[in-house]
């Protein structure tokens, strides 16, 4: 576990440069698939080994394990009430809110957005419990955007960029960015076209690369 926690850990800071190959999280794939078969009741375990999975494109198999280890969580919590296994299973589901996502459920995304949005409320105290807020709510505005249903998506993104705003973490702040100036611009009115070029403005600010606004939409 701990081999695998540090790998992942120094490997998934590099890959946000986009200058590390996925296959260099094998290792630790290999060593918690193991470890998970014979510890089937750790739920750290089972998370982690599920974002291994993600970051080797194997997104269903990352589902069905980030699901185990949120059932895990869910009981644990049922028995001790204890606030930081609530953190973690809050956790969980954002991860598992984008990967419907990336898996093309939608609805799905949606749901899990909505069990951590109930979790959190609107106030964060913590700048890490404001970061996961953030990203749950942007993960919720690119899943309504891809739904049809504009004005919640345009809600969720702008409550996104509210919560990010204190946060000196600006890559969530440009992806928030990119997707509210794309959901705008396909208002097709002249007014939402004019928001989008004030928000592509704001890209530039945060000095996102126009290829990070592909790769985020296409998520």
């Amino acid at each position: 576990m701990e081999f695998a926690k540090r790998l992942f850990d120094r490997v998934n800071t590099l890959q946000r440069r986009d200058d590390v190959n996925p296959e260099a999280f094998s290792p630790a794939f290999f060593v918690l698939d193991r470890f998970c078969k014979q510890h089937p009741a750790d739920a750290t375990a089972q998370h982690l080994f599920g974002l291994v999975c993600e970051r080797l494109g194997h997104l269903d198999l990352a589902a069905e394990v980030v699901g185990r280890a949120i059932t895990l969580l869910e009981a644990a919590y049922e028995e001790s009430e204890d606030p930081e296994i609530e953190r973690h299973f809050a956790i969980a589901h954002s991860n598992m809110a984008r990967l419907r996502l990336l898996r093309g459920d939608c609805e799905g995304a949606l749901e899990s957005s909505q069990v951590v949005l109930g979790l959190l409320g609107d106030t964060i105290g913590a700048d890490e419990g404001n970061l996961l807020l953030a990203q749950v709510r942007l993960w919720s505005g690119l899943a309504g955007f891809k739904l049809g249903q504009l004005d919640t998506a345009l809600q969720s993104l702008e409550a996104a960029f509210e919560t990010a705003a204190s946060s000196d973490k600006d890559e969530i702040k440009r992806h928030i960015v990119v997707v509210t100036a794309q959901v705008l611009w396909s208002i097709g009115t002249q007014e939402g076209q004019e928001a989008a070029k004030s928000r592509h403005l704001q890209r530039c600010v945060y000095n996102l690369p126009d290829g990070q606004f592909r790769r985020i939409t296409h998520a």
